[in-house]
């Protein structure tokens, strides 16, 4: 009873920073050529984890960008969405910098954005709560399956993210891709936690629409929506997607600078 009543009445500092933080998080297109035509396959959400100037990092999943394709330069193309506070948005190209295809995560920098630049999201590491600690996941829910982005019909999309109060169910480790064919070893010694990765299960339902969005805590974000589900949702931990910072920047898995850190070097 207390669960169900945590889920419906969330913690309102949690509640309270994850409305303040629906800014800074963005809607994200995948527009890819077809026989010659450009089709949106697909969207998502994102949100912004480094500014400088008018350009700035989003992190979502890697489904988002490119379904379970790989991203095709010549033929794939993103573009990001931002609130505007006049009532309106403001739509950029997005170049892809990096991607995970076993965790699931895309960086993508948009640059010379026109309007005022939300604020950073700041991550905290999700290993440090509790099994039903009050949480609030933020997302662009999609209702109506995959839409076409077309100037002409604005009323497809929702402007301002929706929320969505969750509790922590339990985190989830999968085995990494690095130890899936033992056979493939490097000779090289490698810290045993490479290719590892960690989910947060949530207990509350999702929709299509959500993966890229952020899971606030009242310390900050601590994953990374990824899967959804009628009643439980899977995200990326803070901890995964440390790593796969680290791997992206070529930095070594037992650097110990902390997730916000590193954040800071990009750009």
């Amino acid at each position: 009873m207390v669960n169900v009543m945590m889920k419906t009445n969330p913690d309102p500092v949690v509640l309270a920073k994850a409305m303040k933080a629906r800014k800074s998080v963005v809607q994200i297109y995948h527009v890819k050529k077809i026989d010659g035509k450009k089709c949106t396959t697909s969207s998502g959400t994102g949100f912004i984890i480094k500014t400088r100037d008018a350009d700035c990092v989003v992190v979502t999943n890697r489904h988002v960008t490119a379904g379970k394709e790989p991203f095709d330069e010549a033929n794939d193309k993103l573009f990001v969405r931002f609130i505007r506070g006049s009532g309106g948005v403001e739509d950029r190209s997005g170049l892809l910098r990096f991607y995970d295809f076993f965790v699931d995560l895309a960086f993508i920098e948009v640059q010379g954005l026109r309007g005022k630049m939300p604020p950073a999201l700041r991550f905290t590491m999700a290993s440090e709560l509790q099994i039903g600690t009050s949480v609030v996941a933020i997302g662009y829910c999609n209702t109506s399956g995959v839409t076409r982005p077309d100037p002409d019909m604005p009323e497809v999309y929702a402007r301002i993210p929706s929320v969505c109060p969750a509790l922590i169910a339990g985190p989830v480790w999968r085995k990494g891709e690095d130890d899936k064919d033992e056979e493939e070893e490097d000779d090289e010694e490698e810290d045993e936690d490479e290719g590892h990765e960690q989910w947060l299960h949530l207990d509350s339902p999702s929709r299509d629409g959500c993966s890229g969005g952020p899971v606030m805590c009242a310390r900050g974000v601590i994953g990374v929506v990824a899967q959804a589900a009628l009643q439980i949702t899977a995200s990326v931990s803070t901890e995964s997607v440390h790593e796969v910072l680290k791997r992206w920047l070529g930095i070594p898995l037992e650097d110990d600078r902390s997730v916000q850190a590193i954040i800071d070097t990009l750009l």
